[in-house]
Parts: structure tokens; C-alpha cells; sequence
């Protein structure tokens, strides 16, 4: 009899993500190959779960009537892992890893898996900026904004699965890192763009006004940015700029705004 593996279904789920998978548990990694898995979806409860795509699903079951003898689970990504309805998974998680089940997560889930420390003590990859950029930003806030962050687990996270690859994002992550490594929780009013190089300094970056007018328009108040010619830029009424040269004077801004 085949073992069940659950893929687990929230609201606007990424559909494409579970179809690169399931072929392979139902039918056999290579062709002519015999499998022992078949695949089930789960949800919170058993009413249609509706895809990013649109694609309507029908959950086998509901998270109270899972069978007990599933090999294990697969929390499939989606725009639903940051919302109240996806603690309701914590419990099956919690439980699968107690039973000795296999446990996976893919893009946002697997930030989901981070945020609630199920990944604390295990190897991974997740969801957020380019991984070789990302160790690079860590390599540069510890040489030169002197926080010892590579004996730490880092989960930098794009909002809404996008992929971010280019340099403007720098000093946000770079921020966003300082900041849960010092406890000094970023206030929602303050925004930051900039690139970072491999000392520490802050370069501009292209239509950086335009940026500064999004912004504003988003509704913060604040934005870090790279030090430079006043007539260089054009900043929106009501937006206050920080300039800073480097990591080390943009960690200080971060600390008083």
C-alpha cells in the first residue's frame, strides 16, 4: 500500500510549485520506476482552496481528519504563510516532526518553517534575495559594520515571493539584518535604498528621485539613502531624507530613527 505525502494547500497557493513534485512521488523518480508515495492535499478545512493561478482545489482533507499514518508533509508556497490562517498549520508541523515525518516547505513556506524556529537546527535555502548577494551583504555588515553574524541562521524574505536581483535593495537587507541581530526593531515609517560595496560604502543608484517619490507614496515618512550632491536628487514634500556614507553611519541612523 502506498504511503500518503501531504501537500499543504492555503489560499492563493503557488499551483506550479506542487506540479514539479507530485509527478515524481506518484509515479516514480524515472520512467518504468515504482513508487511508493501517492500524493493527498490538505487545507485548513475540506472547502475548495483556490491557486495564484486560479485552479480550484478540492483538499482530501481537512487538518482535523488527517490520517495518522501519512509519511510526511509538504507545505507548498504561496501568499497565505504570513496571514493568521497559516498558524493553524503549526500543530501538523509540530507533529509530523515529533512523529519522525518527513517535513518540507517551499518559498514561503519555507520562511513560514524559520519564523517558528522549525528550522533552527537544520541545514536549508529559502526564499528572498539572491543567495550569493545575500552572503556577501553578511560578509560586509560583520567585517565592516563589526556584528558577528556568520555564526547565525539568516532568513531575508521578499513579501509576496518576488525575486529581487538588483543592487538597491543592499542597504534595506543589510538593515533588516542589523536589526534582528541587535533586537532594535526598524520603526514601519522608515524605508532605505542603496547599494552596498564589498567596504562597506553606500553608492547610489539609478532614478533614485523617482524611488524617493514611490516612497513617499507608500506612506513612509523616512528614507536612508546614500550620501550625495543635494542637486542630485529631488526629494517628495514630507518624505525626510538620512544620508550616510557607510554600513556603520546607516546601522547608527536606524538606531534613532
Amino acid at each position: 500500500m502506498k504511503k500518503e505525502i501531504l501537500f499543504v494547500l492555503l489560499k492563493d497557493f503557488a499551483d506550479w510549485e506542487g506540479a514539479y513534485i507530485a509527478p515524481n512521488l506518484n509515479a516514480g523518480v524515472e520512467p518504468g520506476s515504482q513508487s511508493k508515495y501517492i500524493v493527498k492535499t490538505v487545507s485548513v478545512t475540506k472547502e475548495p482552496v483556490i491557486s495564484i493561478g486560479g485552479f480550484k482545489v478540492l483538499p482530501d482533507y481537512g487538518i482535523h481528519d488527517i490520517p495518522a499514518d501519512y509519511a510526511g508533509i509538504v507545505l507548498i508556497g504561496g501568499m497565505s504563510w504570513f496571514t493568521p490562517e497559516a498558524e493553524a498549520i503549526v500543530p501538523l508541523v509540530k507533529e509530523a516532526i515529533e512523529k519522525k515525518r518527513l517535513v518540507a516547505g517551499i518559498c514561503n513556506a519555507s520562511v513560514f518553517l524559520g519564523r517558528h524556529g522549525f528550522l533552527n537546527h537544520v541545514n536549508h535555502t529559502s526564499n528572498g534575495l539572491d543567495y550569493n548577494r545575500s552572503a556577501m551583504l553578511m560578509a560586509v555588515l560583520e567585517k565592516r559594520g563589526a556584528l558577528k553574524v556568520s555564526g547565525c541562521d539568516a532568513f531575508l524574505n521578499v513579501i509576496g515571493g518576488l525575486s529581487v536581483d538588483e543592487p538597491a535593495a543592499d542597504l534595506a537587507a543589510v538593515l533588516a539584518l542589523a536589526s534582528s541581530y541587535l533586537d532594535k526593531p526598524i520603526g514601519n515609517h522608515v524605508a532605505a535604498i542603496g547599494e552596498v560595496g564589498l567596504t562597506g560604502e553606500l553608492r547610489s543608484v539609478n532614478h533614485l528621485s523617482e524611488r524617493l517619490s514611490e516612497v513617499h507614496r507608500l506612506g513612509f515618512e523616512t528614507c536612508i539613502i546614500p550620501k550625495q550632491r543635494k542637486d542630485q536628487i529631488r526629494a517628495p514634500q514630507g518624505l525626510a531624507l538620512i544620508e550616510a556614507c557607510n554600513i556603520a553611519e546607516a546601522l547608527r541612523a536606524i538606531v534613532q530613527a
